[in-house]
């Protein structure tokens, strides 16, 4: 008799809860779940609360969706420096914890709001591809534990930031980063906000243009040093959903950034399955045993006894 115990995925958000609040319905999840099966790319275990996170941040769109998930897992696969071992206990991943700051910020009007900048200005302790797969471990990580929202808005103040940190990505990583973020990612961009702007982000720029649409460049805004908060509070981001550091009235970034840093560990077995998933290590680990399993069913986040 052969015995085998799936591993345990907790904390994930309430999926019947979602759905309502989303107007979505069950038939529109089935109908993606169908079309994504045809790409090998895809795992052939989606739960319903990956599938309806990349639906919300479709608006709805079906054909939308079974693309950017098919583009999704392609990336997963492809761009191992952006997806392999997320895992807060990683080196990686600690070192990007330990040398920059990391947040997500309360939601405003259905948009989550997600904020990175460094903590330690040497430009040695920055390694831009451990920090994209951070800042996408961040953001993932929110929306499987609290749920998807119609938008997102990037909050990146770059503070402390020299030209050597602008010399640090490789042009492959521009590239790869941008096409995920353009064309895989489940979250809808709703505005990047680039706080204290340095002098040389023109060269920034020049370096990202090529790889970037012009519909994702009309989103971002640029505010320098002598930015007028008070505009800014007014017609982007009020102070309810700012860090004290900005003059909000939430706690410091670095609180926020020590709480953020404590929920990833919450989230740890997400990730876990995540990748197993991707690797289709259930597949090889149970056979054809797998196809009595209900993959699509919510209550897979409980162990199954097989």
């Amino acid at each position: 008799m052969y015995s085998f115990k799936i591993r345990t995925v907790e904390n994930l958000f309430d999926y019947k809860k979602f759905l309502k609040i989303t107007g979505f319905q069950q038939s529109q999840i089935d109908d993606v779940r169908n079309n994504v099966k045809n790409y090998k790319e895809v795992p052939r275990f989606l739960m319903n609360e990956q599938i309806l996170t990349f639906l919300t941040g479709c608006n709805g769109d079906i054909d939308k969706t079974t693309q950017r998930i098919r583009l999704y897992y392609k990336c997963k696969r492809d761009i191992p420096e952006f997806f392999r071992g997320r895992n807060p206990n990683n080196d990686e991943i600690k070192h990007c914890f330990d040398n920059q700051y990391y947040v997500t910020l309360p939601v405003l009007n259905n948009s989550n709001i997600m904020f990175t900048c460094l903590s330690n200005y040497e430009a040695k302790n920055y390694i831009f591809d451990h920090a994209c797969k951070t800042f996408i471990m961040i953001c993932e990580g929110y929306l499987f534990e609290n749920g998807p929202r119609n938008q997102t808005i990037f909050l990146f103040d770059m503070i402390g930031a020299k030209l050597s940190h602008a010399f640090q990505p490789r042009i492959s990583s521009i590239r790869k980063g941008m096409h995920f973020l353009e064309n895989a990612t489940p979250l809808n961009i709703k505005e990047i906000h680039i706080i204290n702007a340095p002098s040389f982000v023109e060269y920034i720029f020049s370096i990202v243009k090529p790889f970037a649409s012009i519909g994702i460049l009309s989103k971002v805004y640029l505010h320098t040093s002598n930015i007028n908060w008070q505009d800014f509070f007014q017609n982007h981001i009020p102070k309810s959903h700012l860090p004290s550091d900005y003059g909000g009235e939430l706690k410091s970034i670095k609180e926020l950034h020590e709480e953020q840093r404590e929920k990833m560990f919450e989230i740890k077995d997400y990730f876990e399955f995540e990748e197993m998933q991707v690797d289709y290590t259930f597949d090889k680990l149970l056979g054809d045993l797998s196809k009595d399993i209900d993959w699509q069913d919510s209550s897979f986040k409980k162990s199954k006894d097989l």
